[in-house]
């Protein structure tokens, strides 16, 4: 299996690309298809910081340190929805007092999921519409969250040709 990011860092060499597996605790991590199976982020720049959840395999937070907020990227639990109710519980705590915009794979498969998550992160939460499966699209997986002293605008999916999944934008403005 390829690597996508290697693939994805040739299309975009400006960048800095920073990737670590996604998983925790596999009996056997550098499996050919399970190393590939990363969280990537593309900076300009080296502020970066991975942190761990205590809860779930998928349990990587990456946070890019920014002037003025902290950017997290996130895959959360697939299968539990008790995991990941813990594990946003434990990225409250890593965002508490930041300035803050969270962004990812959140995996919320039922319904009222992402109301709940906006509570417990004290968080608006934006989708921009189905992103899973890549294929035909008609799950809302993948969103971004910011605290009230970010501005975000122009959440969409951008089509996909590397993922299970339909990657997303969005614009931080000035705050």
């Amino acid at each position: 299996m390829e690597n996508q990011i290697d693939q994805i860092s040739d299309e975009a060499p400006r960048f800095n690309w920073i990737y670590e597996c996604k998983y925790r605790g596999l009996v056997f991590p550098n499996a050919p298809v399970l190393r590939n199976m990363s969280n990537a982020v593309g900076i300009q720049g080296k502020n970066v910081v991975g942190h761990r959840l205590n809860h779930g395999r998928k349990n990587l937070v990456q946070e890019i340190l920014l002037e003025d907020y902290s950017l997290f990227s996130v895959h959360l639990a697939t299968f539990s929805k008790s995991v990941r109710r813990k594990q946003l519980h434990e990225i409250r705590e890593l965002v508490e007092d930041k300035n803050s915009v969270i962004s990812g794979d959140f995996n919320f498969h039922n319904p009222g999921e992402k109301e709940s998550a906006e509570k417990v992160l004290g968080m608006d939460i934006k989708s921009p519409g189905p992103t899973f499966p890549a294929k035909d699209p008609s799950q809302k997986l993948d969103l971004v969250a910011h605290s009230d002293s970010v501005e975000i605008s122009g959440v969409k999916e951008l089509g996909n040709r590397f993922s299970d999944h339909r990657p997303i934008s969005f614009s931080i403005d000035s705050m």
